[in-house]
C-alpha cells in the first residue's frame, strides 16, 4: 500500500508545502486570483490522486484473490470428462452470433481453431468449453484483466495453501488418494 499511495502523497506534499518552502515564496504567494485558483486545482488533484490510489489499494487484494479462486475453479473443471481449459491467442472476427477464435489448450498446448457461439471472447482470456458433438460450448471464462489479478495473487502467496485449511484439507485428500492406491496394489 505503501509504494501505491507514496507518489501522490508526495506530489500533494510539493504541492501543499512547496510555495511556503521555495526560496521564491514571495512570487508564490503573489494574490494573484489566476496563480490561487491553478495552486489549490493542483491541491485538489494531488488529493484526489491520493485517495483512488488508496481506495484501489486497499481492494485489490480481495479482487486478486476473487480472481485466483476463479481461475482454480475453472481449472478444477477443465479436468471434467470433455472439458478443456483453453488461452484465447487471438480473435479472428467476432459477430453478436459469436466469435471465431485461435486457442491453445493450458494442459496440453494443442491448438485449436473454433466457434463460439452467442459469445464474444477478447485475446488473452482463459475460457472452459465444453466438447459436444465436436462443437465447442463455451461454459465459463476469465477475462485477461481477471489472468493478471489471479496471477498477481499467486506471485503475492506462494504459499497459499501451506497453512490454510484448504491446505490442509488437500494434504488429507492426498494422504487418503495414496493409502487406497496403496491398498488396491496389495491386493493384486
Amino acid at each position: 500500500m505503501g509504494r501505491a499511495v507514496g507518489a501522490p502523497l508526495v506530489v500533494l506534499a510539493i504541492v501543499t508545502f512547496g510555495p511556503a518552502l521555495s526560496p521564491f515564496g514571495s512570487v508564490w504567494l503573489v494574490p494573484d486570483r489566476a496563480l490561487s485558483i491553478g495552486w489549490l486545482a493542483a491541491v485538489i488533484a494531488a488529493l484526489t490522486w491520493l485517495l483512488t490510489s488508496a481506495v484501489r489499494a486497499a481492494l485489490q487484494p480481495a479482487r486478486d484473490r476473487r480472481a485466483f479462486e476463479h481461475l482454480q475453479d475453472l481449472r478444477v473443471r477443465s479436468g471434467l470428462p470433455d472439458h478443456a481449459l483453453l488461452c484465447v491467442l487471438g480473435v479472428q472476427w467476432a459477430v453478436t452470433a459469436g466469435a471465431r477464435v485461435t486457442a491453445v489448450d493450458v494442459r496440453d498446448g494443442g491448438v485449436h481453431d473454433l466457434w463460439l457461439s452467442e459469445r464474444v471472447i477478447e485475446q488473452a482470456a482463459y475460457a472452459l468449453i465444453q466438447w459436444r458433438h465436436g462443437d465447442a460450448v463455451l461454459r465459463d471464462r476469465a477475462t485477461a484483466t481477471e489472468v493478471l489479478a489471479a496471477q498477481r495473487h499467486e506471485a503475492r502467496n506462494p504459499q497459499r495453501l501451506s497453512g490454510t485449511r484448504e491446505g490442509r484439507q488437500d494434504r488429507r485428500a492426498a494422504v487418503a488418494v495414496i493409502r487406497a492406491a496403496e491398498a488396491l496394489t496389495r491386493r493384486a
